[in-house]
């Protein structure tokens, strides 16, 4: 579970949001391009200013159109 509305949970068995998720660029680009305004309750920043800091050197390949085109966005 990366992130479930606002809920922030901190127990031995479950953290949400997921603890990692912002290091993950494979997370973030597909969260930006849905969502790129929503705040990450946990750190009250945008997925967008999220994913500008990433320091993840891996890169994102899209496997079908973009949303945008997609869903006629």
């Amino acid at each position: 579970i990366i992130l479930f509305g606002d809920l922030i949970v901190r127990s031995p068995a479950l953290t949400i949001p997921h603890p990692r998720y912002t290091s993950r660029r494979f997370v973030l680009e597909p969260l930006v391009e849905i969502a790129a305004d929503v705040v990450d309750p946990a750190r009250g920043r945008e997925f967008r200013q999220l994913l500008l800091e990433v320091d993840d050197p891996c890169s994102v390949l899209l496997c079908g159109p973009a949303l945008s085109t997609a869903a006629g966005l």
